[in-house]
């Protein structure tokens, strides 16, 4: 199954990619270069992101405020 990737939390963008880097996989923003960590399996680098996603506090500049 699909997972749906949430956009990007510091651009709103959907233009999203896994990149595998040796076995390694994260998602990269094509947009502002933004990339979630690294995970063992496709599928866990897009949860990794999505939690990443949710959790973001920042305001679109891609730096987090307090």
């Amino acid at each position: 199954m699909a997972v749906k990737r949430e956009p990007c939390p510091f651009d709103a963008s959907r233009r999203l990619k896994v990149e595998d880097l040796d076995g390694k996989f994260h998602v990269r923003c094509r947009t502002c270069g933004a990339q979630g960590p690294e995970r063992g399996s496709w599928a866990e680098a897009e949860e990794a992101w999505n939690t990443r996603a949710s959790q973001s506090t920042g305001d679109g500049d891609g730096r987090r405020r307090q």
